[in-house]
């Protein structure tokens, strides 16, 4: 394939938009059959309503819903009965009415009864003071549990309870607690040290009826209610629901209007499953489909009587690269949007706990700053020289002046390295020697035991080392999620597991993905890794010592091919792909696949050693540069030639071929200068 920079950046946006979001539990061939089953109950029944594939079909219901079904009588302490009080118009849409805050995502968590809550709260600030905030679900998943409050984060929860603890605790900013998918991913509920700024004045529960429903929805704003989810549901994408459900409500969603629709009445429904779902995240439903209507809640807040102050971004001007070094000195830049009342003499603090950094300009102070007004801050930090690249820092903000006060926070990762290994193997059998191996090789290279999976964009090589039984680690649901992500964004990995092909989720979500399957599992003992012929890992024989149980045997599927095997009983233990066919898509990245430990094998010596080895696993992963268009790893002559047919148009590159010299997302005659200097100096 051959293209130019403006046909690669086209199809750049495009794959970025279709990026998958989630895992594959439901396969390409299962997923077709799943889809033609509910097509023909839909004519079969005469429902109003499409399916499709959509990414909500790449989860099990368990993973999208987390409502737990009420006790028929239940009904919300101190609830207000809503009658009909007047004439409602037939149609009402609080979109068109006074505007909504963008559909959220919840993700692989069974967080729903979260984002219903605070989805009304976030409904209620704009009605009440014109402002779209984002608020932190991951507060209620994290702190909205046991006690007074019942509820059980990633495993489900009821929607009451939840607006019981925003009443009784307040919610704080997402910038100040983000979202993560999963339960505690900071180690605990860390709500206490920020301040919690939104909490409702007045909440009541809804009878299911049309017209109440209806009222509160008028009187109130969006509420959140409850509905009884079944794969019809989740395939939905158009027209009017009017499927039976599940046997029992499992899912927390907001109703923000209706349609009486000539006495065949539906509500208008927003869900949390991004807006690549249904109708760009809502759901035309029939009254009483599913269900829906069950266990309404509504709340209200009055508006806001102090400043609420927040930063909207955070820059880090060092070199003009945007990003912090090991050893460098930086100016941190945070934008402040006031979403409150107006805001004057306020000064802001910047900290850390962190020895690897010195904040040496750790105060400022802002303009006066009227609601929706933004303003800058800057502090300046030092990394230390010791801080490892891909470091988390962790800084803590307090506003105070003219009798407010508040503390937040955010976090800054420095400058990511060039290879990142992942190190979850139970007995660090593996890890240490990778790294080594590629520091021997001259990789820009470190390694971490407990990396945040969610921040792994920005890294051009992943080596996941997963371990063998009885050390293994088997990935999580959200684990799959987050690295079949990298993959899907051109990011290129190495993943190494003794017995872990052949156990879910790695089957299910990366396996398609490193176009590799698991022909036996732990038949036959490891007891050399040799190189496939034909490849260029030809020749290498490299006896196994390492751990041994278990260890599967994977061979290549679809555009995979097998570079690893074992001795003398030949089975694969590695697979190479330059990428996946997702659904018609293809998405390009390089990864391997192996069932052993790296450091299980042998030293070797010169051309059949586990030096080398890794030589020639990270040429093949690593990305070319930009402007070393020949793809012979530097610039040189032939370099600049190529570059000047190709911005003079009349030149198709290979496809791995960045002619981007200088990162500007263009190639010009500005890339062909610089080039000309560098190789020329």
């Amino acid at each position: 394939m051959h293209t130019r920079l403006s046909t690669i950046c086209g199809i750049l946006l495009i794959a970025a938009a279709a990026i998958p979001s989630v895992f594959g539990q439901i396969q390409p061939d299962d997923r077709r059959a799943l889809l033609e089953r509910l097509r023909r109950e839909i004519a079969a029944h005469g429902y109003t309503f499409t399916v499709g594939d959509n990414p909500a079909l790449d989860l099990p219901l368990e993973a999208l819903c987390g409502t737990r079904p009420h006790d028929p009588n239940w009904s919300l302490e101190g609830a207000d009965a809503i009658d009909a009080k007047r004439a409602l118009p037939t149609r009402f849409d609080w979109r068109e009415a006074g505007g909504l805050p963008p559909v959220r995502n919840q993700g692989s968590c069974g967080s729903c009864w979260a984002f219903a809550a605070v989805g009304v709260l976030e409904c209620q600030i704009l009605l009440v003071d014109g402002e779209v905030v984002n608020l932190s679900e991951q507060q209620l998943v994290d702190c909205n549990r046991g006690g007074p409050f019942g509820n059980s984060g990633c495993n489900g929860g009821f929607t009451s309870n939840a607006m019981f603890y925003l009443a009784s605790q307040g919610v704080t900013f997402e910038a100040w607690y983000p979202y993560k998918q999963m339960d505690f991913p900071y180690g605990t509920c860390i709500g206490d040290a920020v301040s919690k700024s939104y909490k409702p004045a007045r909440r009541g529960g809804v009878a299911n009826e049309v017209a109440a429903i209806k009222q509160a929805i008028y009187d109130h704003g969006p509420v959140a209610c409850s509905v009884a989810v079944d794969d019809l549901f989740q395939a939905y994408t158009g027209g009017i629901y009017n499927g039976p459900g599940a046997t029992y409500t499992n899912h927390a969603v907001l109703l923000v209007g209706w349609d009486d629709n000539n006495g065949d009445g539906y509500w208008i429904m927003r869900n949390s499953w991004g807006t690549s779902w249904g109708l760009d995240g809502y759901m035309l439903i029939r009254w009483g489909a599913a269900q829906i209507g069950s266990d309404c809640i509504w709340a209200e807040t009055d508006p806001i009587a102090a400043p609420a102050l927040v930063q909207s971004a955070v820059t880090v001007d060092s070199a003009g690269n945007g990003v912090l070094d090991p050893g460098e000195t930086a100016t941190v830049r945070l934008t402040v949007h006031n979403h409150g009342t107006a805001a004057a003499g306020i000064s802001v603090g910047l900290a850390s706990d962190d020895p690897l950094v010195t904040v040496t300009q750790p105060a400022d102070t802002l303009p006066d700053l009227a609601k929706g007004a933004e303003a800058d801050a800057e502090f300046t930090v030092t990394a230390s020289p010791d801080a490892p690249k891909a470091h988390r820092l962790e800084f803590a903000l307090n506003f105070a002046g003219g009798g407010f006060a508040a503390n937040g926070r955010f976090w800054h990762r420095l400058r990511r390295p060039q290879a990142l290994v992942i190190d979850m193997d139970g007995n660090a059998n593996s890890g240490p020697a990778v790294l080594a191996a590629l520091l021997a090789n001259g990789v820009d290279a470190v390694r971490f035991t407990d990396y945040d999976l969610s921040e792994l964009d920005g890294i051009p090589m992943l080596f996941v080392c997963l371990g063998v039984s009885p050390h293994d680690y088997i990935l999580s649901t959200l684990d799959g999620v987050y690295l079949r992500r990298a993959l899907a964004r051109g990011q290129n990995m190495y993943l190494e597991g003794g017995d872990v092909w052949s156990v879910s989720p790695v089957n299910q979500i990366l396996q398609p993905w490193f176009n590799a399957t698991c022909v036996s599992s732990g038949a036959a003992p490891l007891t050399a890794v040799t190189g496939a012929a034909g490849t260029s890992y030809a020749g290498f024989d490299l006896p196994y010592t390492g751990d041994n149980e278990n260890i599967d045997q994977i061979a290549p599927a679809a555009d995979g091919w097998q570079i690893l095997q074992n001795a003398p009983s030949a089975f694969g233990c590695g697979v190479a792909t330059n990428g996946h066919n997702y659904w018609g898509t293809w998405y390009p990245f390089k990864a391997i696949a192996a069932s052993f430990e790296f450091g299980g094998l042998a030293e070797g010596s010169g051309d059949n050693s586990r030096l080398e080895l890794m030589r020639r696993m990270a040429e093949y992963l690593t990305p070319p540069k930009p402007g070393d268009l020949n793809l012979n790893g530097a610039f040189d002559a032939e370099d600049i030639t190529l570059l000047a047919h190709c911005v003079a148009g009349n030149l198709l590159l290979p496809e791995d071929a960045d002619p981007d010299y200088d990162g500007d997302g263009r190639a010009g005659a500005t890339d062909l200068l610089r080039l000309i200097l560098f190789v020329t100096d």
